[in-house]
């Protein structure tokens, strides 16, 4: 193996890539696409809706009210022997006032209506 000592030949070949005209054509282009954009941009008008604070109140869940085949009441999954405590259970008492959604189920199946 040799190995050459000394300035290179003129026959050799050159591997470097000369970057600077590639850097010259890319900052080029970039110049002429920020000058262009803003030209063949068009703007259309848009009514957008005007802000409206409102104050949003937390809703009351639903009261399950529901009753079996053989009678038996529940306050959701729980059983209730009596039906008066439904009255002082914690919100039976905004059933009275009307803000609280029930639901009441019952055990048989409805007959399909036409």
């Amino acid at each position: 193996m040799a190995m050459a000592v000394g300035p290179a030949s003129e026959d050799d070949v050159i591997s470097a890539i000369n970057t600077t005209p590639l850097v010259d054509v890319m900052l080029v282009l970039l110049i002429i696409f920020l000058i262009t954009i803003p030209v063949v941009t068009t703007s259309i008008p848009v009514q957008l809706p005007k802000e409206r604070v409102e104050i949003r109140e937390t809703k009351p869940e639903n009261v399950i009210i529901s009753v079996d085949k053989a009678g038996n009441v529940y306050w959701y999954d729980a059983k209730i022997n009596d039906v008066e405590v439904l009255v002082t259970k914690p919100g039976a008492g905004t059933l009275a006032i009307g803000t609280t959604p029930l639901v009441l189920k019952d055990s048989k199946p409805l007959p399909a209506s036409d």
